[in-house]
C-alpha cells in the first residue's frame, strides 16, 4: 500500500510549504513521473520503470541507499500552485540537490539526519550519522536544516550528487519522456512499427516539468535495426533547433527498444515543451511511432537531407505513424 502523507499542500499557500522550492542555494531537479499518487514535499523511490517513473514509499521498502532512492517532490516555478495529491501519470519534478520544506512528525534539529517509520511514512530527524532504530530507516543524502519546537514543516537540505549523508553510491540518472508510463510496457506493440522514408525528419513533442541537463536521447526503434544511420535532434517550442546527435549518424541498435545516443554536447535545458525527432539514411531501420492520438502529442514529419537539420514548424496536431516515442537523459 502506498502511505497517506502528512506532506499535503493547502489550497492557498502559506509563506512555505511542503515541496517549495526554498531560494537561497542552486538546486537541481529530474523531471519523472508518478506511479501511482504522490505527494509534493515526499521521499520518493525509482518505479517499477527505473529510467521514467518515482512512487511513494510502502512498508515493505527499507533501507532505501542512493541507487533507488530518488529524491523528494517538488513543486517547481513552472507548475501552478496546486493541492496535493499529484496523480499516478502526472509529470512532476524530483528535487535531487536543493532545499525545501517537509513535514515531520515531532520536533527536529538542524543537522539531524531524516528517517522514515516503515509503518505509517512519518517522518522524523534523528542524529547524524546514528543507527536509525527499529522499525525506521534513514532517507540518504537528507539533512534538517533548522530548528522546530513541534512538529510541521522544517527545512530540509537534499543532496544526491555526492557522498553526503546515508551511502555514497552515486545517482542515477532519471529519463523524461514524451508519453505516460504507469507499468512496464509491451515496447513491440507501443505503436505502428514503421520504416521511414530517407531524409525525412519525423518528430514529437515533450514536456519538460522542470530544468534538466540533457546529454542526449533515446528514439524507440521498431523490429529492424542494424541497417541504417540514424540521426537524433531537439527543437525548442518554436521549432529552433538546439542540439542534434553527430551528424554522421549512428548505426541503429537494439530492436523494440530505446536507443540512447547523445548530442554533440550537453545542454541545459529550462521546462517547457520541446520536440525531439530523427532522420535515417535508409528505408529499411524501423522505428515504432505513434498509432493514434492516445497520448495527446502533436506530431510531424518534414522532407529533408540526410546529415542537413534545421529549424522546423512546430505542428499542433496529430499525425498517425509519424511521431516517435522519446526521452531526454541526463
Amino acid at each position: 500500500m502506498a502511505f497517506v502523507s502528512d506532506n499535503a499542500v493547502a489550497l492557498a499557500p502559506a509563506s512555505a510549504f511542503a515541496g517549495m522550492v526554498l531560494p537561497g542555494v542552486p538546486w537541481i531537479a529530474d523531471p519523472a513521473y508518478a506511479q501511482g499518487v504522490v505527494h509534493a514535499g515526499a521521499p520518493v523511490l525509482r518505479g517499477t520503470d527505473n529510467d521514467l517513473q518515482v512512487r511513494a514509499f510502502v512498508a515493505a521498502d527499507v533501507n532505501p541507499t542512493r541507487s533507488n532512492f530518488a529524491g523528494v517532490v517538488v513543486l517547481e516555478t513552472s507548475r501552478p500552485y496546486e493541492a496535493s495529491p499529484i496523480s499516478a501519470g502526472s509529470p512532476i519534478a524530483v528535487l535531487r540537490f536543493g532545499r525545501t520544506p517537509m513535514s515531520f512528525a515531532a520536533a527536529v534539529s538542524k543537522g539531524q539526519d531524516v528517517k522514515i517509520k516503515h509503518s505509517d511514512g512519518t517522518l522524523e530527524g534523528f542524529t547524524a550519522g546514528a543507527d536509525p532504530g527499529a522499525g525506521y530507516s534513514r532517507l540518504p543524502g537528507l539533512q534538517v536544516d533548522e530548528d522546530t519546537t513541534g512538529a510541521g514543516l522544517a527545512a530540509v537540505s537534499v543532496n544526491l550528487l555526492g557522498a553526503a549523508g546515508g551511502d555514497a553510491s552515486g545517482s542515477v540518472p532519471i529519463r523524461v519522456s514524451n508519453v505516460p508510463v504507469t507499468g512496464a510496457p509491451a515496447r513491440a506493440s507501443m505503436g505502428t512499427d514503421a520504416v521511414s522514408v530517407a531524409g525525412t525528419l519525423y518528430y514529437s513533442d515533450l514536456h519538460l516539468p522542470g530544468p534538466m541537463t540533457s546529454t542526449g536521447a533515446a528514439v524507440l526503434n521498431g523490429t529492424t535495426v542494424g541497417t541504417n544511420n540514424v540521426i537524433y535532434a531537439l527543437w525548442d517550442e518554436a521549432g529552433n533547433l538546439l542540439r542534434t546527435s553527430a551528424l554522421a549518424g549512428v548505426l541503429s541498435a537494439g530492436a523494440d527498444a530505446f536507443q540512447e545516443i547523445p548530442w554533440t554536447a550537453p545542454i541545459s535545458l529550462p521546462p517547457g515543451r520541446y520536440f525531439v525527432g530523427f532522420q535515417v539514411n535508409g528505408t529499411t531501420a524501423a522505428h515504432q511511432t505513434m498509432a493514434a492520438a492516445s497520448y495527446l502529442n502533436s506530431t510531424g514529419s518534414v522532407a529533408g537531407v540526410f546529415g542537413t537539420i534545421g529549424s522546423i514548424t512546430p505542428p499542433s496536431t496529430f499525425t498517425a505513424d509519424v511521431g516517435p516515442f522519446s526521452y531526454l537523459y541526463t
